[in-house]
């Protein structure tokens, strides 16, 4: 379980790093989608025929159940979609009023995950949920009121972030599924909706771009995109879907660092306090996961048997249990 933590925050400050990449490349925000949706199908690809040729036979199944194709596309879909409003909502509203409205999408994976995975929803999810939402309040406070266009901007970003919410509840229900060959189905998927989406509205001119910006964009395709996804459904695999809610906050407050570290961009006073915050949540759900996989050790060690007494069964049941302790 440690292993699937440590997953998911690997993804996380992969994606906190994504701006510095994002603007050396110097494109337009559908432009960078595009591209990195289309290096990462390729970069996934590539690593699937090399499973495969090397004898991972498993990776290239996925299973003939139609409903499981329906789950397959939808998070492919679901990704697409989640980026076109996100940045329909930055080009809208302020980048702070879209950011915020966007991460709403770890509370609905929080508030939903009892509903869609009957995950139990734990007292301290909710705290840690709140500490992470509200540092993120505080980074991103402005004190002027919205407008009109704000609040269409806004309503954008909560659209971006009920497929957020829908990508994540979905990778869990495939948990069963190679993570690269899922992550390859999602790339395919998104980018037969992303390249349209640019040849209607801006035309087949704006894909030319140079080569050091299509450098960046490989890279963020690769690395930002392949990796990050693949690292992000490795960890679902064995991680509460309410607690990779939580440890999403870790994105925007890692943007803020390497903001800092690459681009010297000092953070304001707010941004540091908002991330304490975001932190201090982080570090109350990764504690007591780490108590409870340490007593859940604990209890898993063998004892003797005594003459005569017959060693218990494993059955149906016995695996439930240990399953539900994830």
């Amino acid at each position: 379980m440690a292993r699937g933590y440590f997953s998911i925050i690997l993804s996380m400050l992969i994606w906190g790093s994504v701006g510095i990449f994002a603007r050396r490349a110097g494109t337009e925000p559908l432009i960078t989608v595009t591209f990195r949706v289309l290096f990462a199908a390729v970069t996934m690809g590539i690593l699937v025929l090399a499973q495969q040729r090397n004898g991972h036979r498993a990776v290239a199944k996925v299973g003939g159940d139609w409903r499981r194709w329906v789950l397959l596309v939808s998070s492919g879909l679901g990704l697409a979609l989640n980026w076109l409003f996100f940045f329909k909502a930055l080009a809208t509203t302020s980048v702070t009023n879209a950011v915020l409205a966007y991460y709403v999408a770890p509370v609905l994976v929080a508030l939903t995950s009892p509903l869609f995975l009957n995950e139990r929803l734990e007292r301290r999810t909710v705290v840690a949920t709140a500490l992470a939402f509200g540092g993120i309040c505080v980074m991103l406070y402005q004190p002027r009121g919205l407008l009109a266009t704000d609040m269409l901007g806004v309503g954008y970003g909560l659209v971006a972030a009920c497929f957020y919410a829908s990508v994540t509840i979905t990778g869990r229900r495939l948990a069963d599924v190679p993570p690269a060959r899922l992550v390859l189905i999602q790339c395919l998927t998104a980018s037969l909706v992303l390249v349209p989406a640019v040849l209607l509205s801006a035309g087949a001119g704006a894909l030319a771009v140079g080569a050091g910006a299509l450098f960046m964009l490989a890279v963020i395709g690769a690395v930002h995109t392949a990796l990050a996804l693949f690292l992000y459904f490795s960890g679902l695999r064995s991680v509460k879907v309410q607690h990779v809610g939580v440890l999403a906050y870790l994105d925007p407050v890692s943007a803020v660092l390497f903001a800092y570290l690459f681009l010297t961009e000092v953070p304001s006073v707010a941004s540091l306090a908002g991330g304490a915050l975001v932190l201090s949540g982080s570090a109350l759900l990764l504690r007591r996961s780490g108590q409870r996989a340490t007593a859940s050790e604990a209890t898993t060690v063998p004892r003797a048997i005594p003459h005569g007494e017959r060693p218990q069964e494993s059955g149906p049941a016995a695996q439930s249990a240990r399953d539900h302790q994830v």
